[in-house]
């Protein structure tokens, strides 16, 4: 509602906290970027849990209780587009990925 330019907030201005990444864990997300689903697959350690977290720092999907596998599909069709934080749990450690939805 003005006629010249201001400043916007930055996005992704709140702090998430996340475990110690790991590194070494070899992950795939795919098809990135996605429209319905996406699968996350690991070589070497069990996923025990994704969030999806969206640019402003809000947590939009949870599911924190998987069975410790080695690959998982998640149903993403209820998401906007846009880009978002994707955190995998694997144990005591995470790691975390961009995640780029398009319909």
């Amino acid at each position: 509602d003005r006629w010249y330019p201001v400043s916007a907030p930055q996005p992704c201005s709140v702090p998430m906290a996340v475990p110690t990444i790991v590194s070494e864990n070899n992950m795939d997300i795919y098809p990135n970027p996605a429209n319905n689903q996406i699968t996350i697959t690991s070589d070497k350690h069990n996923i025990t849990g994704v969030e999806i977290y969206n640019m402003l720092g809000e947590r939009v999907y949870a599911s924190l209780n998987l069975p410790h596998i080695l690959a998982t599909t998640i149903a993403i069709a209820p998401l906007n587009n846009g880009v978002y934080l994707l955190k995998i749990a694997t144990g005591d450690n995470a790691t975390s990925r961009k995640l780029v939805i398009q319909k």
